[in-house]
């Protein structure tokens, strides 16, 4: 029996590696294209700041803060670009409409950019909890440790990881 631990833990492990590698190139990589927005910005180049801007808000990850900011920046572009040139403006806004419709998943983060919009589509949707984050990374863990759990019997494995990947899918759910 112990030949089976050993291996779910290994991989379990490695599991729990992999996500946090992937979020910490997801970090690097929003954190890389907003620089170089603000910096295209800063020269004046709107459309290549907008590029930037959209790749890094195509790089979301829950509590992502250079998405986020990307997201803000090209949406104060909008609003600019608004009085000044009307075909820039819709240009930027189908940008940022399209960017942000792009990060939909369990939830649409980043609702209250798109509610700022005139046309906002759909129902008014929030952006995720760090509570429910917090919460699904917990019942992630509860079913990884109840694959794992050593010297338990069977069933009670099986209920607290089942138990443990609905606290995960729901967290995740209403997130």
């Amino acid at each position: 029996m112990p030949f089976f631990r050993r291996p779910l833990a290994l991989a379990a492990v490695g599991a729990a590696l992999f996500f946090l590698l992937t979020h910490g190139v997801l970090l690097w990589k929003a954190h890389h294209h907003y620089a170089l927005g603000r910096s295209r910005q800063a020269a004046g180049a709107t459309i290549e700041a907008a590029r930037e801007y959209q790749s890094a808000i195509g790089f979301y990850a829950p509590l992502n803060p250079w998405s986020r900011a990307a997201a803000g920046a090209l949406a104060s572009l909008t609003k600019d670009a608004e009085g000044k040139d009307s075909a820039l403006a819709f240009e930027l806004e189908d940008r940022l409409r399209r960017s942000i419709q792009g990060t939909r998943w369990l939830v649409q983060p980043y609702a209250d950019i798109l509610a700022k919009l005139d046309r906002p589509p759909g129902p008014a949707l929030r952006d995720p909890s760090p509570w429910l984050f917090f919460l699904s990374i917990a019942g992630l863990a509860a079913a990884f440790w109840g694959i794992g759990a050593v010297r338990k019997g069977m069933v009670f494995r099986v209920v607290v990881a089942g138990c443990g990947l609905a606290v995960w899918g729901l967290a995740l759910r209403f997130c």
